[in-house]
């Protein structure tokens, strides 16, 4: 909680009813901003600040907006990041990826979606984990890797069956999505008219869209138009590109069902409406000059923040340089160097060189923490860092990669060797006696395998590794995943 915004119970209360509310009216496609007010009105600590800026950016998002949905977005990961709420920090994380993916940027969606996975798993929220891997499928389909593709698919789909407690109209819209993007008509189209009753206005307007397109794209052209009608006079809501896209498809409809004139004249129209100028009276003209003007002082002024912006963080990386690639706790490379050395590790695996990466998670360590305390936790990794480079350093490339999660790159050594040597550690680790640390403490791993392909890169091959993470810790942990492996 904010020590400088403090919260009674029945402030809590009111402002949790109202965003639910408001959520509730946002998934059917009601109206929202009249709750949104009320709720800001009320909202007080980071938590709910973070709660309302990830909801006005989806309305934002809806609403063709989509730069200042993205601004939200990020005010809301900031808020999360002061409260430490892992939930929602994995929420706008999630919803950013999505945001690039919508950009064609998979890349960059990928890296974050993973993020958002680990938080959610932090979080210990299926739903969120299954909104997650959705995405991360998403991406990597995007950037053409079926396999990992498949994989998030289906733990996806499979984490999400088991929480039986609501249906989640964000969920249904992202799986269509997917199943559209992979040419998978038939389930999206089953996806979407489960989804189809509940919604209204420009919600179901977009439903009603999408599922037009499906029929047109499987050849059902009677239904495409019976659908795409239904959408066009359902009102005037939905944004500019979605608007056109809308009449394209209608036209694409009128003309294969064999209404050719009401298609040409329906196309005509369209494009007259895209390309028209506005007539404006003399005030309007004023107006609009006057508007350009703060524009571009407001843009002027945008400029020069950026400036500082960058300069303050050239000068803050010129103070990190020095230790920009050692993790201060154990002292071994980090996250940063792993950035700059992958990548020409990778490069060699085209030239015939093997490479394995091997990620070692920390089992339970914060049930150890919770149990033992922080400065036991930090113990325990140190000491597991220190165990790890006594051993294998030599051999192999060792980093921290994250919180609780150690790197093991094993350059020239095939797959089947790699496995086994982390079968080694897994057991090595298991069986040590770590009660010097804490009495009764015991400590496993979780070790996650991933062999590189010759156009991997080094997103999909970190993706690759943390599935495989994902697949030992749904075995009960303290075991070996293969990445490859397709459940």
């Amino acid at each position: 909680m904010n020590a400088q915004h403090p919260s009674t119970p029945h402030a809590e209360s009111g402002f949790a009813a109202l965003l639910g509310e408001a959520r509730h009216a946002f998934e059917r496609g009601d109206t929202v901003k009249p709750l949104l007010t009320k709720a800001t009105r009320v909202a007080r600590d980071p938590v709910q600040l973070a709660q309302l800026a990830l909801l006005r950016g989806e309305l934002l998002l809806r609403e063709g907006q989509r730069t200042r949905a993205l601004h939200c977005w990020l005010d809301a990961q900031q808020q999360a990041q002061l409260a430490c709420h892992f939930r929602l920090m994995s929420q706008s994380w999630q919803l950013i990826a999505s945001w690039h993916l919508l950009a064609g940027q998979a890349g960059t969606a990928l890296r974050l979606a993973s993020h958002a996975l680990d938080l959610a798993r932090q979080a210990a929220s299926r739903p969120l984990q299954a909104r997650c891997l959705l995405t991360l499928a998403r991406a990597a389909y995007q950037q053409g890797d079926t396999v990992t593709g498949q994989i998030a698919q289906q733990h996806a789909i499979r984490l999400q069956a088991q929480d039986t407690s609501s249906v989640d109209p964000g969920w249904h819209q992202e799986l269509a999505e997917l199943y559209w993007q992979t040419g998978q008509f038939d389930a999206a189209r089953d996806v979407l008219e489960q989804l189809l009753p509940v919604l209204v206005n420009q919600a179901r307007q977009a439903v009603l869209l999408r599922l037009g397109r499906i029929a047109l794209a499987t050849g059902d052209h009677m239904a495409a138009l019976t659908l795409l009608e239904e959408a066009d006079r359902s009102g005037s809501v939905t944004p500019d590109p979605d608007r056109h896209a809308l009449k394209d498809a209608l036209v694409s409809a009128l003309a294969q069902n064999g209404r050719t004139a009401d298609a040409v004249a329906l196309l005509l129209q369209t494009r007259a409406q895209r390309q028209k100028p506005r007539r404006r009276t003399r005030e309007q003209t004023r107006l609009a000059a006057l508007e350009l003007k703060l524009q571009l002082l407001t843009s002027e002024l945008e400029v020069a923040q950026l400036r500082r912006e960058a300069e303050a963080e050239r000068q803050k990386l010129q103070l990190l340089e020095t230790g920009a690639y050692r993790d201060p706790l154990t002292g071994l490379p980090n996250r940063s160097y792993l950035n700059e050395r992958l990548p020409e590790l990778l490069a060699a695996v085209s030239e015939g060189l093997p490479l394995s990466l091997l990620l070692i998670d920390c089992d339970q360590l914060k049930e150890h923490r919770e149990r033992f305390g922080d400065e036991t936790a930090e113990r325990i990794l140190a000491t597991v860092a220190n165990f790890l480079a006594d051993s294998y350093s030599d051999t192999a490339i060792l980093a921290r990669h994250d919180q609780q999660t150690f790197i093991l790159l094993l350059q020239g050594i095939p797959p089947a060797t790699a496995l086994r040597l982390a079968g080694q550690i897994r057991q090595r680790i298991a069986g040590s006696d770590w009660g010097g640390i804490a009495p009764g403490l015991a400590l496993t791993v979780s070790i996650g395998h991933a062999a590189a392909h010759a156009d991997d890169t080094m997103d999909i091959l970190l993706l690759r590794a943390d599935l495989a993470i994902f697949l030992a810790r749904r075995q009960g942990g303290n075991c070996v995943a293969d990445g490859d492996e397709t459940p």
